[in-house]
């Protein structure tokens, strides 16, 4: 015990003696700037009193630390008590994040688009775009677990990035099924707040028809028909397309058919996926004056995989021309090099039907025409309007020769003349009323058109 009493004592001396060294500096400074200090009375009057407790504590070093360590944790206790000592040492253990703050975030639900079948599509995904980033970073890439679906479907929850969430079925999605869709408590990072439920559907079966055309075969000029075509977002059941199917008719068109049986008769073609069906009719006459013919789709029709039937019925109609419905879509003159090297003149004539190369020799005219002209006026003016040029003024102008040039095919749109006259002079170029088509349709009056001539 004598020994920890002269260490202790040791220590308090040399703990002392280094107080004093450090103070020493503030002593002297106090001095010079406060003069000489001497203690009172009643201070060397307490040390004499005190010099006995002082005696004591030397011979009791030991005892006297201890007391005054418990002095000391006494008064200190009360404060010590607030103190959350467990926060403080953890917090010394590791370093501490910051708390993310809350995140708001809307969201929009994307309904899936229609599996594009004919181009070898896979099924498309449901999404969800959020306004913000929410997913857990290391969920991003990763396939989703804790997010229910209904009615159930097999499939796969996939953050593709921070703020958009997929779902792909495995298999393509049954038409027109009200899904719901809660996320999983882990699905999104765990300070963001947004709506956790969610409805969508899947695609629709939809159809419409897309085209309506006219047709004449290219081979035999007289076979008419009229032509539909239909598209539709899933593959057609067949006979439910085809049992919808009819035609409709002006009342004036109960001939239109060469067969009036067949006005009901409908041959339809599909593709290789039945998303597109064509419709043709049969053989069509040509009626007097253009007639419509109508395709009329009743509602109910469905897709090879069940589903909703289409909920409206669909009608196009298409314009089944006139007897008198050829037309003559342009005219005009051109300078060619021929093959002599030297320039030609030629005609040119669009149709609006294939015409035979005889039948267009046969109708067309051209004259040479005077190189003065009067108008009503008695003023002497170029040659301009083709009313101007009256069966007097053809007996005085002078026939010009049309050679046809052969094209690849006898009957065609475009047919070529090769002609000579003299530059700067003005020509009338006719075509006949009755010109005849391949296909048996005509011109229902002439067409005159004046060239000046290059």
């Amino acid at each position: 015990m004598n020994n920890l009493n002269d260490r202790i004592l040791k220590a308090a001396g040399t703990l002392k003696q280094g107080v004093l060294f450090i103070l020493s500096p503030v002593f002297r400074l106090l001095g010079i700037l406060l003069g000489s200090w001497q203690a009172p009375n009643w201070w060397h009057y307490g040390i004499k009193k005190c010099q006995p407790l002082f005696q004591w504590a030397a011979r009791n070093a030991a005892l006297s630390l201890l007391a005054g360590v418990l002095a000391l944790g006494g008064l200190a206790a009360p404060r010590l008590m607030k103190i959350d000592w467990a926060a403080k040492f953890a917090s010394m253990r590791s370093v501490q994040p910051d708390k993310a703050d809350s995140t708001k975030s809307g969201v929009t639900v994307r309904n899936p688009d229609r599996t594009a079948v004919e181009d070898g599509g896979k099924p498309q995904p449901f999404a969800l775009n959020f306004t913000a980033s929410v997913a857990p970073l290391a969920l991003v890439g990763k396939e989703v677990k804790d997010i229910s679906i209904s009615p159930a479907i097999a499939g796969k929850w996939l953050w593709t990035s921070v703020n958009r969430l997929e779902f792909t079925p495995t298999d393509d999605w049954p038409i027109d099924v009200e899904y719901s869709v809660q996320l999983g408590a882990k699905t999104l990072a765990a300070h963001v707040q947004a709506e956790r439920e969610f409805h969508f559907n899947s695609p629709k079966f939809v159809m419409k028809i897309r085209e309506a055309t006219f047709y004449q075969d290219p081979v035999q000029a007289g076979l008419r028909k009229a032509v539909f075509e239909i598209n539709f977002s899933h593959p057609v059941d067949q006979q439910s397309l085809e049992k919808k199917l009819k035609f409709v008719t002006e009342s004036a068109a109960q001939d239109l058919f060469v067969n009036p049986n067949d006005a009901q008769k409908l041959t339809v073609i599909y593709d290789k996926f039945k998303v597109n069906a064509t419709v043709y009719s049969e053989a069509l006459r040509i009626p007097a004056q253009s007639l419509s013919l109508a395709l009329h789709i009743q509602d109910g029709v469905k897709a090879v995989r069940g589903g909703n039937g289409s909920k409206e019925e669909k009608i196009k109609a298409l314009l089944i021309p006139g007897l008198y419905s050829l037309d003559i879509a342009e005219l005009k003159q051109l300078i060619v090099t021929g093959d002599n090297g030297e320039p030609e003149n030629i005609l040119q004539i669009a149709t609006g039907m294939a015409v035979g190369e005889k039948e267009m020799t046969r109708a067309t005219s051209a004259w040479l025409l005077p190189e003065t002209h009067t108008n009503d006026s008695g003023e002497t003016t170029v040659w301009g309007d083709p009313e101007e040029v009256t069966a007097e003024v053809l007996k005085k102008s002078k026939a010009i020769t049309l050679s046809p040039i052969a094209s690849e095919r006898e009957n065609t749109e475009s047919h070529s003349f090769k002609f000579s006259a003299e530059p700067g002079r003005y020509m009338l170029v006719r075509i006949a009323k009755g010109l005849k088509s391949a296909g048996g349709y005509q011109l229902g009056v002439k067409r005159d058109e004046v060239f000046k001539i290059k």
